[in-house]
């Protein structure tokens, strides 16, 4: 799990502009694991936020979703922005 919190936030002043992400999950739920895996990317002037659902129940959902989120990654990092 990703925690980001800038250190010119945590003083309660004006954030810098820029990419900030903040991933959580729930923790009322059964799940012995949690298969979601969440991508925040940036480069020049674009970038890319993306969630993968990893499908609960199904087998290696963990697995799949962090392999979906690798290949968005990669196509992402070969544009020129």
């Amino acid at each position: 799990m990703l925690h980001l919190v800038p250190e010119n936030l945590k003083d309660n002043k004006r954030p810098k502009a820029g990419l900030y992400v903040l991933e959580t999950h729930s923790i009322a739920g059964t799940k012995p694991v949690n298969e979601d895996s969440v991508l925040a990317i940036q480069k020049k002037k674009s970038a890319m936020l993306l969630v993968a659902d990893g499908v609960g129940g199904h087998g290696h959902g963990d697995w799949a979703s962090q392999f979906c989120l690798q290949q968005f990654r990669e196509a992402f990092e070969k544009i020129e922005t």
